[in-house]
């Protein structure tokens, strides 16, 4: 009884939402903008000051306007400033490492948010120059943003998972990326001064595989989005002295990505150092 209950609550709540969208689905058909209903209406579900024209989604955030490029992505790009997903993540006065800075958003929000600084890290050339678009469009200091994979070993236009990250008209830029291991970008920081992102759609696995304990040492905090389950991850970080919190979200069964990297299983790492360690 309380299950029906709920799944009817449930129902109504999403009926709701798609009426007091459909005047904002009109007018944007109006104006020339191709945006699924369905999609626009999950777009406004999270940030529900957004507005969708010429490739780009404004929305307020925090008082102050954003406006990002999606460019060959979708307007959904700016569900992260209102999904509650970074939540945890205290940034302010940090560095945030940012692995897999896509195409600006993350280091945006994070630089909002009080990072002192930001660099970004991204492999897919597509990504990069829309992150450096971004970034230049909405006026914001300290954000540095790498055309750089990042991995325990230089990235291969020939890897398997790539077919999970890009399309295969990205792959033949891979090998025009720089390359740097964790420890090369922490190298440079003092000891607790770093947030640390990471979410590269199958490549997070090589990047703790070789990375020392001291320089994870150096992070105060680590999100990490995996997409193949957790495996050694959390306890990589356990080992090195942090408390960790695994949370599994989805399982997908993605038939377009190559052998071996079709079953998802997706969900957030959070962890914090343990200062009693």
């Amino acid at each position: 009884m309380f299950a029906s209950n709920f799944l009817s609550i449930k129902a109504l709540k999403r009926a709701a939402l798609y009426t007091l969208c459909f005047p904002f689905y009109l007018a944007h058909r109006a104006r020339g903008v191709h945006v699924g209903f369905v999609e626009l209406s999950n777009l406004l579900r999270y940030v529900p000051s957004a507005r969708v024209s010429d490739g780009y989604v404004t929305f307020k955030y925090k008082s102050k306007l954003v406006k990002l490029m999606y460019g060959y992505l979708t307007p959904m790009v700016a569900s992260i400033f209102g999904n509650h997903e970074y939540d945890n993540l205290n940034v302010k006065n940090m560095h945030v490492v940012d692995i897999g800075a896509s195409l600006g958003d993350t280091a945006i929000l994070f630089r909002m948010n009080g990072a002192r600084s930001v660099e970004g890290y991204e492999l897919n050339r597509r990504n990069y120059e829309l992150a450096i678009r971004n970034i230049s469009e909405n006026n914001l200091s300290n954000i540095d943003i790498h055309y750089c994979g990042v991995s325990n070993t230089k990235i291969m236009p020939s890897e398997l998972v790539l077919g999970a990250i890009m399309s295969e008209s990205d792959y033949s830029n891979v090998s025009d990326a720089d390359f740097k291991t964790l420890d090369d970008i922490l190298n440079k920081f003092s000891a607790d001064e770093v947030v640390l992102k990471v979410d590269v759609d199958g490549y997070e696995y090589q990047i703790f595989e070789s990375v020392s304990v001291k320089n994870l040492k150096k992070c105060k905090e680590i999100f990490i989005e995996y997409h193949f389950g957790v495996k050694n991850l959390g306890v990589t970080l356990s080992n090195a002295g942090f408390s960790v919190q695994i949370k599994t979200v989805n399982y997908i069964n993605a038939d377009y990505h190559p052998e071996g990297f079709k079953n998802m299983e997706i969900g957030y790492i959070y962890a914090v150092k343990n200062d009693k360690l």
